[in-house]
């Protein structure tokens, strides 16, 4: 069940022109600055957070098993996920909690905090959203390195790779379609919910719509380890100007 449950979740100038490292860093960041004006991401996006609902399928234990559900992000490391999966004809809630250092999940009214690699893989996955907002990434005082990556063929279309590390995180490859400059795919390694084994995971982000100005993917597909996973619909989202910091206490 804790398996099921863990399922339901980036010197100088005088010489900065002789520094091959330095210019392909230049040149990765050029490729994020045009993703993030493509997306409607800028500087003044110090949103407090984002709501969403969310619908779609989990494949786990040869089941494809449907859940709906709705998180609450607060960059940088504030998450909340409720999910209600739909298991034989039983319905079971559950809500995953990060709240800085710690976090907990809460499976039918128990709930259990978090350590060791669990904790770190929520801690990760709030990691993830920050580098996939962009607009991070091109900070000045930005703890992210960049470096440029190969072209690769997403759904058929050409697309340019930018591999985003920092101290003590996964690193995480995106992936930009030529043509829109919106991220059609990331690359990263992550904890397989069954097996509690690190495996590579793909997620490909499909049919952008505009959310008050940004644009959004209304699709989120997940391999994990070359197998299909998640299947996620994103049927809403809200920007919030303000939080409650109560939504993120202990479930």
């Amino acid at each position: 069940m804790r398996k099921l449950l863990f399922s339901s979740s980036l010197v100088a100038v005088a010489i900065l022109c002789l520094n091959p490292f330095a210019h392909a860093q230049d040149e990765a960041r050029a490729v994020i600055e045009k993703a993030a004006k493509a997306h409607g991401a800028k500087e003044a996006d110090a949103i407090k957070g984002v709501q969403t609902k969310i619908k779609g399928t989990i494949d786990l234990m040869g089941m494809s098993i449907p859940f709906t559900g709705d998180s609450l992000v607060s960059p940088p490391n504030q998450l909340k996920v409720t999910i209600q999966l739909q298991i034989m004809g039983q319905q079971i809630t559950t809500i995953q909690v990060l709240n800085g250092e710690k976090a907990w999940v809460n499976v039918v009214g128990q709930t259990t905090e978090l350590e060791g690699d669990p904790l770190k893989e929520m801690k990760e996955q709030a990691y993830g959203g920050q580098v996939g907002n962009l607009w991070p990434l091109l900070k000045k005082d930005s703890k992210f390195t960049l470096s440029l990556l190969g072209e690769q063929q997403v759904d058929g279309k050409p697309a340019v790779g930018v591999k985003v590390a920092s101290d003590g995180h996964r690193d995480i490859d995106l992936y930009f379609d030529k043509e829109s400059n919106m991220l059609v795919k990331s690359e990263s390694r992550t904890l397989h919910p069954m097996t509690m084994q690190e495996v590579p995971a793909q997620s490909y982000f499909k049919e952008y719509k505009d959310v008050d100005g940004r644009k959004e993917p209304k699709r989120l597909l997940i391999n994990l380890d070359g197998q299909k996973y998640l299947d996620l619909e994103i049927l809403e989202t809200k920007y919030l100007d303000k939080v409650d910091e109560n939504e993120f206490a202990k479930p």
